[in-house]
């Protein structure tokens, strides 16, 4: 638990930050009014969006592979929720 409480304020600045790009409107009220919250459970963990349309604990998990020899090149574990923030970059340089 006090893993959790640690990443609390990064997780708050990340809010904080969101909250200032948010859209007017409905969804940006939601974006701008939501508590941050850590898994007590799983520090590193961060809620993400699930394929069954709700929202859970989650890592997001990316693996680079051979085509050729179907072999493991590297792996990259992050809390981030999109690949979009540049989650990637450390993965493609295991690669290489």
């Amino acid at each position: 638990m006090h893993q959790a409480i640690a990443q609390l304020p990064e997780v708050k600045q990340r809010y904080e930050a969101s909250a200032q790009s948010a859209w007017r409107g409905q969804q940006g009220e939601k974006i701008r009014t939501r508590e941050p919250r850590v898994s007590t459970t799983y520090a590193e963990a961060r809620v993400m969006k699930m394929p069954n349309a709700g929202f859970n604990p989650a890592v997001n998990v990316q693996l680079a592979g051979d085509t050729a020899s179907r072999a493991l090149l590297g792996v990259e574990v992050s809390n981030e929720a999109s690949e979009a923030v540049g989650v990637s970059a450390p993965l493609r340089a295991q690669a290489e």
